[in-house]
């Protein structure tokens, strides 16, 4: 695959999945701007595939469009399940841009296309007979009609980052045939001294009904490889002015940077001028272009490696610059330490997305699984902007669909059941994602029928996994369902049931360094919790000791320090310190992790953190400052302590651990003190 194939991929896939999700959007609200949206996003991917030569994606697009005017103009808004339909086209068309160009010839395609031709057809028949001058209007990629209204002229001055032949092919010359298809179009190219063949930049000079959005739309694809800018010299067809023409010629014999002042003085002497909008040759569009850029994530994976390091040696620098007593050291270790701290948060950026990267084509499997189940089904999102590693997103992707279908399928009752036992006939799903220390946690929950305990206990017999007679919690039942093969479904469908997946989920969940947890009560519901770690992550901690332990809180759920007897804690029975004439819940420490070694000191230092639903008073020996921490994962030996989330290592070579406040927070003990208040 070449590299302009692969741009057009990654940026075609992109289009097709905001038409998606804008349809999506539409089924739920029936607002026609998603519509709109989505014709947005298909136009896009048409006149790219046609720009790469790739005549059958962009033709069946446009039948696609086709379909979209004939909802936003209210002619097939009672067709039975166009949504439905069009999302199906959708896929279609993903599966032809995936599939050798042999899929074209298959009875399947041949289907689908005439599907469409005849939905197609139905909506350009009716918009004539409904009136013809709209018909025009809404076809203006197939009529060359110039309305002297709207037109305008541009200036476009074009930069290949590197020369391109022009005896070659490239998609440049493609845009250029389909800019002179929309509009008026005279191009200068400017050629290298040393090869004639070799262009080195293009001067385009563009009027007619389009907008400066629509000419950059137009270099959407490869807008990796060439800088462009663009000025609105005129709201009308200067090509028409007397004198434009021996203006082109002047242009050609003068340098760039002169030409927009030439053609600013030159409109300026017309008669009704227009104020061009920009007056620099540099376009805020170019300088947007020129900041971006592609690179491998293997490249941003390495530099995360080496900037982890950094700061670990950074901390071992500034421990050694302290004891020197050196203040030309320190000073150096001081400014070291700033640099370092921005190259960690610039790379720590470059790692993360949101998760909202994701979540778009959950809304797509829960609908069509519901559908296809005949249940009601109400997805909601929270959250969707937490950040998480690119690759952590890939690898849970799939077995959150995996969870998501057994929601709808073995969880969420028909509408008659829920309305049976009392609940609404819609049931809910909702996929919600936050932090947690140095962690992001995914709860997945559904309000339908539940685990059953019994049902699974009886499987796990009957498969001898376990004992007839054997003991176990709650949630050493729920963790059977990760045994390969294990299933309770009565029937096997389409969604699920085949006793295949739990086990992989699982799996690829651990690969990361995560884990997943499971919460039920029959009838009620259930709850799948995941928990993985933001990246290779580095944090901003707060440093503090206990006893002769260090420890590291999350600088970011850090709210105010206070001075705290530890006299005032000994014989608190409630647990509850008033501080700021407020009472909070607070924990001690020494006491929670049953540290002893050294004296307790008279006052210790209470920490106000905010926690995810509340706020606590974490009571330590003493703060010792910010520290920059490289999260380090824990042995086996940790691994039932949540409230750990892992350790660092600190510049004199000793260990930290690093807490994580909201699962001290559900500490069954604290929690039980919490809800009694």
């Amino acid at each position: 695959m070449s590299k302009h194939d692969e741009v057009f991929r990654e940026e075609a896939l992109e289009q097709l999945e905001i038409a998606e999700q804008a349809l999506l959007s539409f089924e739920r609200t029936f607002d026609l701007q998603h519509i709109e949206e989505a014709f947005r996003a298909l136009h896009t991917f048409k006149g790219a595939a046609h720009i790469f030569s790739l005549k059958e994606l962009g033709d069946f697009a446009h039948l696609i469009e086709y379909v979209l005017d004939g909802i936003r103009n209210k002619v097939i808004h009672n067709e039975p399940g166009i949504t439905t339909k069009t999302l199906n086209y959708l896929d279609h068309l993903r599966k032809m841009m995936n599939e050798s160009g042999q899929f074209t010839k298959t009875k399947k395609h041949k289907e689908i296309l005439a599907e469409v031709n005849t939905i197609a057809n139905h909506v350009i028949k009716t918009l004539q007979q409904n009136d013809q001058e709209k018909e025009e209007a809404l076809l203006e990629a197939y009529i060359d009609q110039e309305d002297q209204e709207n037109i305008s002229t541009y200036y476009v001055a074009l930069h290949p980052i590197e020369p391109i032949n022009s005896e070659s092919f490239h998609p440049i010359f493609n845009i250029f045939e389909e800019l002179a298809d929309k509009a008026t179009l005279e191009i200068v190219a400017g050629k290298e001294e040393s090869n004639e063949e070799l262009i080195s930049h293009w001067d385009l000079y563009i009027s007619g009904q389009i907008t400066k959005d629509d000419i950059s739309a137009e270099f959407l694809f490869i807008e990796e490889e060439v800088t462009i800018s663009i000025h609105k010299v005129a709201n009308f067809n200067l090509f028409k002015e007397l004198g434009f023409d021996e203006l082109l010629k002047v242009l050609k014999k003068i340098p760039t940077e002169q030409k927009l002042e030439e053609i600013t003085q030159y409109v300026s002497s017309l008669k009704d001028t227009f104020a061009p909008e920009d007056s620099k040759p540099t376009s805020d569009k170019k300088q947007k272009k020129a900041s971006s850029l592609r690179v491998s994530t293997e490249k941003i994976d390495d530099l995360m490696n080496l900037v982890s390091e950094l700061v670990t040696d950074q901390a071992s620098l500034q421990l050694v610059a302290s004891q020197s007593g050196n203040p030309h050291l320190e000073a150096l270790a001081e400014n070291i330490n700033r640099h370092i701290q921005q190259l960690r948060d610039i790379s720590f950026d470059m790692t993360l997305v949101p998760v909202e990267r994701m979540t778009g084509k959950f809304h797509r499997m829960v609908r069509d699984c519901a559908v296809a189940m005949d249940k009601e089904v109400d997805f909601i999102v929270k959250g969707e902007q937490t950040e998480l590693d690119k690759t952590f997103i890939e690898t849970l992707s799939d077995p959150i669909m995996h969870m998501l279908r057994n929601c709808v399928d073995h969880g969420i009752e028909t509408a008659e059941e829920r309305t049976a036992q009392g609940k609404q006939a819609k049931g809910t799903i909702i996929f919600d994602a936050f932090y947690s220390g140095t962690k992001v946690q995914i709860d997945i929950i559904d309000d339908g029928k539940g685990l059953s305990i019994s049902a699974i206990k009886n499987k796990a017999v009957e498969k001898g996994l376990i004992s007839a007679d054997a003991t176990l919690t709650d949630q050493e039942v729920f963790q059977l369902i990760f045994v390969p093969g294990f299933s309770t479904a009565q029937n096997v469908t389409d969604v699920s049931g085949r006793g295949v997946g739990m086990d992989v989920v699982k799996k690829n969940i651990e690969s990361i360094h995560g884990s997943i947890d499971i919460h039920s009560k029959e009838g009620q519901g259930t709850t799948f919790t995941i928990k993985v770690p933001l990246t290779l992550s580095i944090i901003d901690g707060l440093l503090v000791k206990a006893d002769d332990t260090h420890f590291i809180v999350p600088l970011s759920m850090v709210h105010k320090c206070y001075e705290v007897p530890y006299a005032s804690l000994a014989n608190n029975v409630s647990k509850w310190i008033t501080v700021d004439d407020e009472p909070h819940p607070f924990i001690n420490v020494r006491k929670e992790m049953t540290l002893n070694n050294t004296a307790m000191p008279v006052n210790g230092m209470g920490i106000n953190i905010q926690g995810r639903e509340r706020s606590i008073i974490l009571v330590v020996d003493e703060i010792i400052g910010n520290y920059q921490t490289v999260l380090k994962p824990i042995s086996d030996y940790y691994k039932d302590q949540d409230f750990i989330s892992g350790a660092t290592i600190l510049g004199d070579g000793s260990i930290a651990l690093v807490l994580d406040i909201n699962k001290l927070i559900e500490q069954e003990k604290l929690t039980n003190m919490l809800d009694e208040q």
